[in-house]
């Protein structure tokens, strides 16, 4: 069971989702989706922690129910969904919270925690990126791992220029398939965020695919900013995560007693590869840090 209700900002409907009861003396958590443009859903296993603390959804602009039918693309960018996730937050009044962004999401709550440190009992980065040029590394060594001929179908559609083509989103399927999910079938609610995602704000943002980033974020690093951090923080992913494990933990090394948990059977989306076994982290994690404060 949820709550649904919407925010505005600057003149638009921001909805969000609460599960578990917003009013107990246990202190939220606060999920904030990656994408950029992908709505909330795929991340919905992360409800069942309502049994144990309020758990807050949102879409983010111009995605899922936060549809935008504008044409100003100004909005697409770091500084805007920065601001809408801090208006959220204060409209909802979470004077204290633990805040969870997964992928995209990882760099608007390290944005948002290197703001206001106070804030937050806790942050939690799932499958991170905070370095472009790090992400764009390792994205050019998985993609070396793919057989030649896909390899070669992807070049050849890179040069060209034609990488929305029906055989360049069949060859990248090879990649989402070992590195964004590892699942046969993938989860309805995957295909849920898929069906109601926005592909302008991923390539204004982002750009063309997972390992093609263009977007206006490419030259994105906050890694020199991380030794700032003081607060508890948690760095998951999974063990074939385009988010690779080396990266993981050298950002978990450049802050004080930051914990990392690695899913070996999992890649992008170890909430859904390893369920149970991510769901119990994230409870453990999250119960430690109440027991400590309180």
């Amino acid at each position: 069971q949820s709550v649904t209700d919407f925010v505005l900002f600057r003149g638009q409907k921001i909805f969000y989702w609460i599960y578990g009861d917003i009013n107990s003396n246990v202190e939220p958590l606060l999920i904030v989706h990656g994408g950029p443009g992908s709505p909330h859903n795929y991340l919905l296993p992360l409800a069942k922690l309502a049994q144990e603390r309020p758990i807050i959804f949102y879409d983010q602009l111009g995605c899922g129910k936060s549809i935008y039918l504008g044409k100003d693309k100004s909005r697409w960018n770091l500084t805007y969904f920065l601001e809408e996730l801090t208006y959220l937050i204060t409209t909802l009044k979470l004077n204290k919270l633990h805040l969870f962004g997964h992928s995209w999401g990882s760099i608007l709550a390290i944005e948002y925690a290197l703001k206001n440190p106070s804030q937050l009992k806790s942050l939690i980065l799932a499958s991170p990126c905070l370095s472009i040029p790090l992400w764009c590394k390792d994205a050019k060594k998985l993609l070396n791992t793919l057989p030649k001929q896909t390899i070669e179908i992807m070049e050849k559609h890179q040069k060209l220029a034609t990488t929305d083509s029906e055989e360049y989103q069949f060859a990248s399927l090879e990649y989402y398939q070992r590195y964004v999910c590892r699942l046969p079938v993938w989860p309805k609610e995957m295909i849920e965020s898929v069906e109601g995602s926005n592909d302008l704000i991923y390539r204004t943002i982002w750009g063309e695919s997972e390992f093609l980033v263009t977007g206006n974020i490419r030259d994105y690093d906050i890694t020199k900013e991380l030794n700032k951090l003081s607060l508890p923080v948690l760095f998951t992913c999974g063990r074939y995560d385009e988010a690779t494990p080396e990266t993981a933990k050298f950002y978990q090394s450049l802050i004080k007693e930051a914990k990392l948990v690695i899913f070996e059977n999992s890649s992008h989306l170890p909430h859904f590869e390893e369920k149970k076994k991510y769901l119990e982290q994230l409870s453990n994690f999250l119960q430690q840090i109440d027991s400590c404060q309180n």
